[in-house]
């Protein structure tokens, strides 16, 4: 997990779009992040090994 922009309301209420894109190519998936993917990962954390 790296830091990135979500898409969140918040985000698309303070970003015109042409500045989402640009932020989205600049991430590895050419996309911003969705709350669900982040959320998955927090909640799967404390399964993993190295969480211990």
């Amino acid at each position: 997990m790296a830091p990135g922009f979500v898409n969140t309301p918040a985000v698309n209420e303070s970003l015109d779009e042409a500045t989402r894109t640009a932020l989205a190519a600049k991430h590895a998936l050419d996309r911003l992040a969705e709350p669900e993917e982040i959320a998955e990962l927090v909640a799967s954390w404390p399964a993993t090994p190295r969480a211990s």
